[in-house]
């Protein structure tokens, strides 16, 4: 694997540097080689991110992602970024199919967002987030098939924690991910009211949806065994820390009014300190999953994840 380190790749660890505290902490607990091709899918994940959060112009973020998934499928790069992008999933052995998907989901935020069925907010989390965890595979080396379907669901359980974490801010952008079958009647208005009448509503679904992350977070920590042990105790603490997130929600009862939830310096240090102990002397961190132990009843957990189509 390519570990020099070019001008667009020190952008890159910036990028994850000061966009994502956490990725960027748990980065320093891997490889150089891998913490260097971690920051640079952040990078890309990033820039896509913003180009549909930050737009102003909606018209010319489509046609940029519709270039993107043009670029991906026909291998042929349109400008730097792209290039950059398109050299690690070849470095990587990333299939294209998967940042596909990633565009795909987050192409769907540029229309007002209403998820209606459960089924239907995995399917935006498996896009958007379960497809990081998938590129992650390839960035760190982890080579068993099987493994893909539990790095899926990590990647679902911190996505379900983000819309956990931004409800109000997404309101804000036209989108509602708490499923209207879990809120009948709910709104974004109604999210954004400060004195709704269906308060107590919203905040069952939130609690809904923290113990949906907690399901997911639960089979994603047991695929931890198949990733070389130079990067596993970063995963592991990275997923901490985006779980400590649901838990400080939690303790404020739901409430999705207050300024964002957010994990402390000192409690992440706190935080790898005691995941790492902890894990040190749990068979689960060492010992695989039996073949029959994964059972999440979703289609973006099942076999048809283990393969590179």
């Amino acid at each position: 694997m390519n570990t020099t380190t070019s001008p667009l790749q020190a952008v890159s660890r910036r990028s994850l540097k000061t966009g994502s505290r956490t990725f960027f902490f748990a980065s320093l607990l891997m490889t150089p080689d891998v913490a260097q091709n971690a920051a640079r899918l952040y990078h890309f994940c990033r820039y896509v991110d913003d180009l549909v959060d930050q737009s102003t112009d909606t018209d010319h973020a489509r046609v940029v992602i519709a270039e993107w998934i043009g670029a991906l499928a026909g291998d042929e790069p349109c400008h730097a970024a792209m290039a950059d992008a398109m050299n690690l999933f070849r470095d990587c052995g990333i299939p294209h199919w998967i940042p596909i998907e990633l565009l795909r989901g987050v192409q769907s935020d540029l229309d007002p967002v209403e998820v209606g069925t459960e089924d239907e907010l995995l399917h935006y989390c498996f896009r958007v987030a379960g497809t990081v965890g998938l590129m992650m595979c390839y960035v760190m080396g982890v080579v068993e098939p099987e493994s893909r379907r539990y790095a899926v669901d990590l990647g679902i359980a911190m996505q379900l924690t983000n819309i956990l974490r931004d409800v109000s801010e997404d309101a804000q952008l036209g989108r509602r991910y708490l499923p209207a079958c879990w809120i009948p009647g709910v709104s974004q208005q109604a999210i954004l009211s400060p004195d709704t009448a269906q308060d107590m509503q919203i905040r069952q679904g939130l609690k809904r949806l923290y113990t949906l992350a907690e399901v997911y977070y639960a089979s994603g920590f047991r695929g931890l065994p198949y990733i070389p042990a130079g990067s596993r105790y970063a995963i592991l603490v990275a997923g901490q820390t985006y779980r400590r997130i649901g838990s400080l929600i939690r303790a404020r009862n739901y409430d999705y009014r207050k300024p964002r939830a957010v994990v402390s310096l000192m409690s992440k240090l706190r935080i790898a300190v005691q995941a790492s102990i902890k894990a040190t002397f749990s068979p689960q961190f060492w010992i695989r999953p039996r073949a029959d132990e994964h059972r999440q009843p979703t289609p973006f957990s099942s076999d048809s994840v283990s393969s590179t189509h």
